[in-house]
């Protein structure tokens, strides 16, 4: 995450730098942001979660715009209602 490649550059302390200057300390090969579209299954968020070792993804509509945000958490609880 960003977070960790701030501690691990040493610059956890220095929350005020702007958003480019953190940006720009990712690796060349940073995967990005993860996305599912609003018809994905819920099986399909999961396995990208599980695959990918995040906690959210974007929903993004047909345009690549986004619209929202699941995260694993949401997915749970959809599961035990």
């Amino acid at each position: 995450s960003d977070i960790i490649l701030l501690a691990r550059e040493g610059l956890l302390d220095e929350l005020n730098i702007p958003v480019s200057e953190a940006l720009a300390l990712r690796p060349d090969d940073y995967p990005g942001v993860h996305t599912c579209t609003q018809n994905d299954t819920l099986f399909s968020v999961l396995d990208t979660i599980r695959k990918t070792q995040v906690q959210r993804l974007i929903v993004v509509d047909e345009n690549t715009r986004p619209v929202g945000v699941v995260a694993l958490s949401d997915v749970l609880r959809a599961l035990t209602i």
